[in-house]
């Protein structure tokens, strides 16, 4: 699993300002975010290798595309 535990943002003439500050609840988000992006990726895959299963990957990226779409 990945995990964000800190942001560095060093560019001090970026235009976003100096130290770009991510607080602690986002970077729980951002980690939640993340494993469920892996997660997904994983059963995709697992999904995708198996031939009997093609008629069901299908409707899986059906159903992920429309919930993206709905958020």
């Amino acid at each position: 699993m990945y995990n964000v535990t800190s942001v560095k943002h060093d560019n001090k003439d970026d235009a976003l300002g100096p130290q770009l500050l991510i607080t602690r609840g986002k970077l729980n988000l951002l980690n939640k975010g993340m494993q469920h992006f892996l997660y997904m990726r994983s059963l995709e895959e697992s999904c995708r290798a198996s031939a009997c299963c093609t008629s069901l990957y299908l409707v899986f990226r059906l159903y992920h595309h429309q919930a993206i779409q709905s958020k």
